[in-house]
């Protein structure tokens, strides 16, 4: 019996381990993709570590070329990849629009363009990791933005439909998750600052931060279902009732 193949971008970020991690268990190839060495996947023998830059034309071509020649079709892609840069409105430059849209935006597109080429005869499964800033917008009662980051996940969920609607005749099922606050490295900076940490608890019904497993679930339950395509799924606490 054919083994199934997963490809996992971003798979050195909390999010794309834990679901990484998940999906190993389950019995899945990986191919595990980062900009930076993947050390923890070394003893893995079902796990394939390829360093690249989602970014390039370069990198998006090794991950191709790579997929194409060692497993020639894939069922699973998920994207965990993507970036945010905090900082006034005003101070934002072209460089920084041009850096979180290329990593959160343009890279899905063409990631999602090659990987579903690959998918299998029998369709496959897209979950791109987009954000609750995706359709809310936060800025820390005005200590920063966050519009670069805003319209790059709402850019994610919107080609992702596109996607999903394009790619239903080959059965392939495309659909985000909208993260709230995981608790992960990344928003240490915000944890250290109780004026920003307890803005985003208030902002939260539940009145906590995510964990990465909750994500993972998630993501998990996506690459589970065979009709559920086009979708947004929320997983905040409760933040954008």
């Amino acid at each position: 019996m054919t083994r199934k193949v997963a490809v996992i971008i971003g798979a050195n970020g909390a999010i794309g381990k834990s679901t990484s991690k998940r999906i190993l268990k389950a019995g899945i190839d990986v191919v595990l993709v980062d900009k930076q060495l993947i050390e923890w996947s070394t003893s893995l023998t079902n796990a394939e570590p390829i360093v690249a830059d989602i970014s390039t034309w370069d990198g998006l071509a090794l991950i191709e070329d790579v997929v194409k020649t060692r497993h020639k079709n894939i069922d699973y892609l998920i994207n965990c990849a993507g970036i945010n840069i905090r900082k006034p409105i005003a101070q934002y430059t072209w460089e920084d629009w041009d850096t979180i849209l290329d990593v959160n935006l343009k890279s899905a597109f063409f990631i999602m363009q090659a990987m579903s080429k690959l998918m299998t005869p029998n369709g496959g499964k897209i979950v791109n990791v987009s954000s609750i800033q995706g359709s809310t917008c936060w800025n820390a009662n005005g200590a920063f933005s966050l519009a670069p980051y805003c319209a790059s996940k709402a850019g994610l969920i919107a080609i992702s439909k596109a996607f999903a609607l394009d790619l239903a005749k080959d059965n392939i099922t495309v659909n985000t998750v909208s993260p709230g606050f995981v608790d992960t490295d990344l928003i240490n900076p915000l944890k250290d600052n109780e004026d920003y940490y307890n803005d985003i608890l208030r902002h939260t019904p539940l009145g906590r931060l995510a964990t990465v497993d909750e994500v993972s679930d998630a993501i998990m339950f996506l690459i589970g279902n065979d009709y559920v395509t086009g979708h947004d799924l929320l997983i905040d606490g409760g933040w954008t009732i």
